[in-house]
């Protein structure tokens, strides 16, 4: 099993490494008291915060220890230098040893919000801050000497994460009548895309990532309020969204999810 170092301890690639404990080391600047329970199930954790040169050393000291040749990045870009930030980090791995990067965006790069079919090739046009500083991560890998592709992730859902759980809680709200598209996926299918791409000869430059079965808003929430007696939520409109920051609710595309597919080679969960 070839090593890999994941850089952020999220939702994702925390289930990702769990897959694969022995070959992963997950670098992460969560609370000193999650690490015991990375431990208790074989998973190597590291503390990496980006703006210490300590960290920073014992990032590559770590990658060149295990010969990491594969980085998967998800650390959240949350001000304008997150660029600069990503081409110090992709010239640090790569002097290391790295000479892969797979970064985990989001399909709210692509910005659409006319229920227009998006995929690999779909030229991106962020209508947010949180998209566009994605999108220049993005950009700063692919600028960098490291072989990248961006995953642009949809919702994700999963064990103890998914509307589902939202509903059930009461905290979900419909943006205007629910009449836009919607993507998901599985946590397990990006676990199984991540896994295919450490095998690729080749890099994709970019992967539109979905389950395939694009949904209006509210036909997803009619689902869940019907299989399990829940109550259907209010809603908000598109203002109300835009100043409680749910931007990425606000796209309204349909993804084609036909290239990752092909990668995958089987049946998504």
């Amino acid at each position: 099993m070839k090593p890999v170092l994941l850089l952020g301890g999220g939702y994702s690639l925390s289930h990702f490494a769990l897959g694969r404990p022995s070959g992963a080391v997950l670098a992460t600047r969560s609370n000193e008291a999650v690490f015991p329970w990375f431990a208790s199930r074989g998973i190597r954790a590291i503390r990496y915060n980006e703006d210490e040169p300590s960290d920073n050393e014992r990032l590559s000291a770590t990658v060149r220890e295990m010969c990491i040749e594969t980085v998967i990045d998800r650390i959240p870009p949350r001000t304008a230098d997150a660029a600069a930030r990503t081409i110090t980090r992709a010239a640090t791995l790569a002097s290391a040893g790295v000479k892969r990067a797979l970064y985990l965006s989001t399909t709210g790069v692509f910005g659409r919000r006319d229920g227009s079919l998006v995929d690999d090739a779909t030229v991106p046009a962020p209508q947010s801050e949180p998209a566009l500083l994605r999108l220049a991560v993005e950009e700063a890998y692919r600028a960098s000497s490291l072989e990248t592709s961006a995953l642009r992730l949809p919702a994700i859902y999963g064990p103890g994460r998914g509307l589902g759980l939202l509903l059930r809680a009461g905290t979900y709200r419909l943006i205007g009548d629910g009449g836009d598209y919607t993507n998901r996926i599985h946590v397990t299918d990006i676990a199984l895309l991540l896994t295919a791409l450490l095998d690729a000869p080749k890099l994709p430059t970019v992967i539109a990532v979905g389950d395939g079965n694009p949904a209006l808003s509210r036909e997803v929430v009619s689902y869940y309020c019907e299989r399990f007696s829940l109550p259907y939520p209010g809603t908000i409109t598109k203002e109300q969204a835009l100043r409680t920051g749910h931007h990425t609710r606000l796209s309204n595309q349909r993804i084609d999810n036909r290239l990752m597919q092909r990668i995958v080679g089987r049946a998504l969960n």
